[in-house]
């Protein structure tokens, strides 16, 4: 039961990690343009 939990809880701590990585890589990206845009 608690190693079911365990697994659980590590691949949601993994998942959610992984997805603002995610997010923070695509945020960057849409400053770069923007900055980019307005810089001209």
């Amino acid at each position: 039961m608690s190693t079911c939990l365990g697994k659980i809880a590590h691949c949601a701590t993994a998942g959610i990690r992984r997805g603002l990585t995610l997010a923070l890589f695509m945020f960057k990206n849409f400053v770069k343009v923007v900055w980019d845009e307005l810089s001209h």
